[in-house]
């Protein structure tokens, strides 16, 4: 027979383990890791009549634009021009292998990171599933789940040691200058990304302890009382 259970506390662990994994996928996909300094985006580029005297070529400019180049983990954005075209533009791409990443401690990084992403991913799954479950193997799935959630935590953590490491490499020098090495991002600054994946591995140790409380609220006698009325939809505080 299955008894759907809901708690403050419960409710609150399974809600933050969702959100978790949607803020690391979010930050992985992002560009927005590492932002190089603003450039000027001069458009509609047009050259005009040609001085007889000293063959020189006048341009003009209809507008322009800042651009802040940026990378990502697996994506980057830079500028495009080309002299056919009159317009410059920006463009956005995903690296074309796992061997295109600028950095071999990137790779390492990119490894654990999705390792650790795709546990989340299963604890979060679980984390809907313990709604009407509440053992795996006759082990709390509270519990259980916060230990895993503990170590995907743990995985992500160091990836993002990894991450600052790899400034050093030589794309990265072409982003944030010569002064760019490992742990000093030269001219560039840090993007929303890199703040947003800080903080989801913040949130995924409080949720880990988080589920600690969950089991405690999920296993009151007042839900066993209700129960015994027959009840299969039971919240309580």
């Amino acid at each position: 027979m299955c008894y759907v259970i809901v708690t403050c506390r419960s409710m609150l662990w399974t809600l933050l383990s969702v959100i978790i994994v949607l803020m690391h996928v979010a930050a992985l996909l992002s560009p927005q890791w590492l932002l190089g300094k603003e450039d000027v985006v001069l458009n509609g580029v047009t050259p005009s009549s040609n001085n007889r005297q000293n063959s020189t070529t006048t341009v003009q400019y209809r507008n322009t634009e800042t651009f802040v180049p940026t990378m990502g983990i697996l994506t980057r954005c830079k500028q495009i021009y080309t002299a056919r075209s009159e317009y410059n533009y920006v463009t956005c791409s995903y690296y074309g292998s796992f061997g295109d990443l600028p950095s071999g401690l990137w790779k390492t990084m990119l490894v654990f990171y999705c390792f650790g992403l795709f546990i989340l991913c299963v604890i979060g799954l679980g984390s809907i599933l313990s709604l009407c479950v509440r053992s795996v193997c006759k082990k709390s799935i509270f519990t259980l789940s916060g230990f895993i959630q503990a170590v995907a935590g743990l995985l992500i953590l160091i990836s993002l040691v990894f991450y600052p490491a790899g400034w050093g490499s030589s794309r990265a020098e072409e982003l944030c200058g010569d002064t760019a090495a490992p742990f000093q991002p030269g001219d560039c600054s840090m993007g929303w990304a890199f703040y947003v994946s800080i903080a989801a591995t913040i949130l995924t140790f409080a949720c880990s302890v988080l589920s600690v409380q969950a089991e405690i609220a999920t296993s009151v006698d007042d839900i066993q009382d209700e129960i015994d009325k027959g009840k299969h939809l039971i919240c309580i505080v």
